[in-house]
């Protein structure tokens, strides 16, 4: 097991390649007398990330509402290690917005990866 200082040490190297910024958004729902009410709400904002696309990139075609096509781009983004991210959020980067599709958390994780869609 790494221990804690040398994790810390690590952690601190690796949030220096972070040159990006985001913010986190949250999906939330709120019931009201009209019905649910859907929103994304921005839980941090500027935090430090690096965007890349993955080594298999490339674009896939996902229906969208009213059974559409659109092209989907495939991003890892990465964060500071034990960041609050699930697969309910958005990341906004530069007026990018991406979906999370998965986050890859462990405990001794230097940085924190998520696996995400590019959304129009």
């Amino acid at each position: 097991m790494i221990s804690d200082p040398l994790l810390a040490s690590i952690r601190a190297l690796a949030e220096t390649g972070l040159v990006d910024r985001c913010d986190i958004q949250r999906y939330t729902e709120t019931n009201t007398a009209d019905g649910v009410t859907q929103s994304w709400t921005t839980i941090a904002s500027a935090v430090p990330c690096l965007r890349s696309l993955p080594s298999s990139a490339g674009t896939e075609r996902v229906a969208s509402g009213g059974a559409q096509l659109r092209a989907a781009s495939q991003w890892e983004i990465w964060l500071a290690a034990l960041t609050d991210v699930t697969v309910e959020d958005r990341l906004v980067s530069d007026g990018l917005t991406f979906e999370v599709n998965a986050v890859a958390a462990i405990s001794y994780e230097p940085l924190r990866r998520c696996d995400c869609t590019e959304v129009s």
